[in-house]
């Protein structure tokens, strides 16, 4: 009996390591969801000059830590119930949760971080060449500048031969006008923007997908684990209940005598 004690507490022991990784799990979901969610948010102030390629990669993310919430269940149905089916399909699912996000990883290095400057500068010269006939293009470009601390497209030189807008004022004098424009063009602001985050979505993606790989080979390892344990506990069962059957007056065996 003390056998199939010590069996009982390895596969709690099994049990409670696969819970704990489920619980961590799930929160790189939630920090998928709350870091794809913002970047989105962040090129949507940006929308009318970004092409909607650009939110893919964020888009993706924060839908794959969804997924994981989704998988994380299969997850702790699978400890609390000790059913090794459930825990091998959740490794198994780890591992294309892992796939997933290095695919993700380098969209985002070809999206974002692949040069894109010429496509940003062609963008926003459409958008200033109308600056003056077009209200929506007009309100949109002084929101850019003024929120981004930016002056025309490749820089202040841009409004040479037009009105300098109020936006592109940095600093002004006592009698409002304008002291000190913003040296930097929209573009390079833009490109910088643009790079930095997908700096930040390929790094997550690729440092999440490893601990998911290493979460997939852990849970595997786990179930297969639990399984041997609980195969050795029925077998155990089976030699003791075989035992009791086989048992005679006079046996000397312990169990006999119980």
């Amino acid at each position: 009996m003390l056998e199939i004690h010590n069996i009982n507490t390895r596969i709690h022991y099994i049990k409670y390591c696969l819970l704990a990784f489920t619980v961590l799990f799930s929160l790189t979901g939630l920090s998928l969801v709350i870091i794809g969610s913002t970047i989105n948010a962040v090129f949507t102030d940006f929308s009318f000059f970004l092409d909607t390629k650009y939110f893919t990669p964020a888009i993706f993310l924060y839908s794959i830590g969804f997924v994981v919430f989704g998988v994380s269940i299969i997850g702790l149905i699978g400890a609390l119930k000790e059913n090794t089916w459930f825990i091998t399909t959740y490794g198994i699912l780890l591992g294309v949760i892992f796939i997933l996000q290095v695919a993700t990883g380098m969209s985002t290095n070809i999206l974002l971080k692949s040069p894109i400057y010429e496509q940003l500068e062609k963008q926003l010269a459409s958008v200033f060449s109308e600056y003056y006939t077009n209200e929506q293009n007009k309100e949109h470009f002084d929101a850019l500048q003024q929120s981004v601390g930016c002056c025309g497209v490749t820089g202040p030189n841009d409004w040479n031969k037009l009105i300098l807008p109020p936006s592109c004022c940095a600093k002004r004098n006592v009698d409002d006008s304008c002291k000190m424009t913003f040296q930097r063009g929209c573009v390079q602001v833009l490109e910088y923007v643009v790079n930095d985050i997908g700096s930040i979505l390929a790094s997550t993606a690729y440092v999440l997908a490893l601990m998911q790989l290493a979460g997939a080979c852990f849970a595997l390892y786990l179930g297969n684990s639990l399984r041997k344990q609980k195969l050795a506990k029925d077998f155990r069962r089976w030699l003791l209940t075989n035992e009791i059957l086989n048992c005679k007056e006079g046996d000397e065996l312990t169990i006999c005598k119980k």
